[in-house]
């Protein structure tokens, strides 16, 4: 493998800065000057610098705030024209908080993909990554589902926009990313790692924020922490999440757990197996992770053949 391909093996300004700016042009997505230093690769560059190479570069053009490969002007002007949908999903998942916080076994609930980069239109879902005490990941996703369903806000058939999709859930021993990346190296999990922002369950994501230091190998610092978005539980959720708890954690709550692990685990694997390709899938009883369609091979090699045309 040439050593360009490398995220790692950035040797200049201009390669971090471009390496970061080529990967979200492949989303269409320009970038503000916070959001460049904060994902920028391989090194450390102070924002000084960062100012001076966005101002005298001829690769790259800026609008309205955000920078972008020349000739990509559009994009900005889709950024600012989503904008009302990022900020209308962000409501939907404040008004829905609670119910992460009252819903047994649920250690920390994170919304990642799109909308995690503010990325989204107005068919985009709300992607949750949701960790869960260890031998209880199927009795807490069995009744955030529930309940999320009741109200009419759960992802389902074709009911997507606007809607919270369950497709992550990882058990609190199995917070370390790097386990399911690709190899050589996996480009999209650590932008996806960094962008993941926590609304629930502030003590788990610094845990998974520790866990997760592989992400060193692309950025010098590590994931940034980001709690801005971290609400803490009120008193009645509280309440009802201590006395579901307590009725669920001992030997009723095992058996409930293993009838349910089992039902689960066995429709899961009924639908992957109708999937043309399920590598986006993991099913077992640590790591529920469904992705019909994992793009990250995909964006791997888009982004080489990028860098190939900007090097």
């Amino acid at each position: 493998m040439n050593v360009f391909l490398l995220p790692t093996n950035v040797k200049t300004i201009r390669e971090a800065i471009m390496k970061s700016i080529i990967f979200f042009d492949l989303f269409d997505f320009p970038l503000t000057f916070e959001e460049i230093s904060k994902y920028v690769l391989g090194m450390r560059i102070d924002e000084q610098h960062i100012r001076m190479y966005l101002k005298d570069s001829k690769m790259l053009s800026e609008k309205n705030g955000f920078y972008f490969v020349r000739g990509r002007e559009h994009i900005a002007d889709l950024r600012q024209s989503n904008a009302k949908y990022a900020q209308k999903l962000w409501n939907k998942v404040f008004r829905y908080s609670w119910v992460f916080k009252m819903i047994p076994f649920i250690k920390m609930v994170a919304v990642c993909n799109s909308l995690s980069y503010l990325d989204v239109s107005k068919k985009s879902d709300i992607d949750l990554f949701v960790t869960t005490d260890k031998n209880r990941l199927f009795t807490a996703r069995f009744f955030l589902s529930a309940v999320l369903y009741l109200l009419g806000v759960k992802r389902h058939d074709n009911k997507i926009a606007g809607r919270f999709c369950l497709s992550f859930f990882v058990t609190e021993d199995h917070l370390d990313m790097d386990q399911i990346g690709l190899r050589p190296y996996d480009v999209y999990l650590a932008f996806w790692t960094m962008s993941l922002t926590p609304v629930f369950g502030e003590k788990t994501y610094n845990e998974f924020v520790e866990k997760n230091t592989w992400t060193k190998r692309y950025f010098p610092d590590g994931v940034t922490p980001n709690t801005s978005m971290i609400h803490k539980s009120g008193f009645i959720t509280r309440a009802i999440k201590r006395f579901l708890t307590r009725i669920l954690s001992g030997k009723f709550g095992d058996k409930l757990e293993a009838h349910l692990s089992k039902a689960l685990i066995k429709r899961a694997e009924s639908k992957a197996e109708k999937l043309p390709d399920r590598r986006g899938t993991i099913i077992s009883k640590e790591i529920m992770k469904f992705h019909d369609n994992d793009i990250r091979e995909y964006i791997r090699e888009a982004w080489e053949k990028k860098i190939k045309i900007f090097s």
